[in-house]
């Protein structure tokens, strides 16, 4: 679970509920999913999916009998063994990955791979993994779709050498712990850039969307302000009624609106249509428009209720 870090330019800071999680002790941004665990696929054949919480903050794996077994112990009960193959050969490989959603429907396994395999150059340290519980099999299998292990874990990549800089960028994009490790998050921004001159008239609207979302997630981390808007624009090109999409935008909206630079009011007022935007979009999304309200009510109770943000408090949007 996670949630967005608010920034009150009065003076008052904020952040809404949050845990930690234990592998790097670091409290993480909530987030509303707009994700339905119905679905027949899994939503991530549709939606890049990077953090536990992103499905909701339930743990349905954590109470599979046949799964139970194969983790690691009642202190990390989402540290999953999965069985992987490394190709031209029949010869199985144990790996330990770290489990993040749940789809009941198709009964398959979102995770995060935890150590480097030896021979499956198709995934890597970090990557997302997918993976079912076969009867009879000895541990739970991964899925591969014919195009690689991590490749199975994501909406459709094309081609080669966008999916291929896409994935790399995501891991490294993961890695930069929402802009706790920022070494990593430079290490994205060009891996993005390449994924995104690699696209062409294969690369559907939802990858084109998330190599700029999560170029415009780096910069932002970066507080590379400009450049995250314009990333979070163009990606808004290709999904422009992505609630975390708008929300990042105008949080980089709220920066420049209290600046003392000459677009100070530009950016007050680009603030105001973008939040009347969200509010029509999403009546009823509670992540962005909780969000916002909160800010709203805890400027109140400093003694300075406002009509809008815009100028008054900044805040930076970390749902993905």
């Amino acid at each position: 679970m996670r949630n967005a870090l608010l920034m009150i330019a009065a003076g008052l800071s904020l952040a809404c509920a949050s845990a930690t999680d234990r592998t790097n002790g670091n409290v993480k941004p909530a987030v509303f999913p707009p994700h339905s665990i119905d679905s027949v696929e899994p939503p991530w054949r549709n939606d890049v999916i990077l953090w536990h919480g992103e499905l909701g903050n339930d743990t349905p794996w954590r109470s599979h009998s046949d799964l139970s077994e194969y983790t690691h112990s009642a202190e990390y009960p989402d540290d999953v063994q999965v069985a992987i193959q490394p190709p031209e050969t029949r010869k199985w490989e144990i790996v330990w990955s770290q489990v993040i959603g749940f789809h009941p429907r198709s009964g398959e396994y979102l995770a995060r791979l935890l150590n480097e395999p030896n021979a499956v150059p198709s995934i890597s340290k970090g990557d997302n993994l997918a993976f079912k519980i076969v009867a009879k099999a000895s541990y739970p299998v991964a899925i591969d779709r014919g195009k690689g292990y991590a490749l199975a874990a994501y909406p459709e990549f094309a081609p080669k050498p966008f999916a291929n800089a896409l994935v790399s960028a995501l891991r490294a994009y993961r890695q930069g712990n929402m802009g706790h490790a920022p070494e990593y998050l430079h290490q994205a921004i060009p891996l993005f850039e390449l994924a995104i001159k690699n696209a062409t008239e294969e690369t559907n609207a939802t990858a084109d969307f998330y190599a700029h979302f999560y170029l415009g997630r780096c910069h932002a981390e970066l507080y590379n302000t400009e450049d995250a808007m314009e990333a979070f624009a163009k990606a808004l090109e290709y999904r422009d009624s992505d609630p975390n999409a708008r929300m990042a935008l105008l949080a980089e909206y709220s920066i420049l609106a209290v600046s003392d630079s000459d677009v100070a009011l530009e950016y007050r007022q680009r603030f105001v249509e973008e939040e009347a935007a969200i509010r029509e979009l999403f009546p009823i999304e509670s992540g962005s428009i909780h969000m916002l309200d909160t800010i709203y009510e805890n400027l109140a109770t400093t003694g300075t209720p406002v009509e809008t943000l815009a100028g008054k408090a900044t805040f930076r949007w970390k749902a993905k």
